[in-house]
């Protein structure tokens, strides 16, 4: 890969980046996780589960990613 498609690599990426530098890393993998359909899981102490509202951001993140979203 050249330099130019790792920026767009980046620059596409860039969202879901911001968004697990704002909800915990596990969090946010168990929430994808289920919402493409494999098993996440509940969280542990001292995590607590995503509001809707966060739910619904990473949703839409991963949707204009292109994932398959089933849940």
């Amino acid at each position: 890969m050249d330099l130019g498609e790792l920026r767009q690599i980046h620059a596409v990426l860039g969202p879901l980046r911001r968004f697990f530098s704002e909800v915990d890393a596990p969090v946010t993998l168990k929430a994808a996780q289920e919402m493409a359909g494999l098993a996440g899981g509940p969280v542990r102490l001292p995590l607590s589960p995503m509001t809707e509202a966060q739910r619904r951001r990473l949703r839409a993140i991963l949707v204009d990613l292109g994932t398959k979203v089933v849940a």
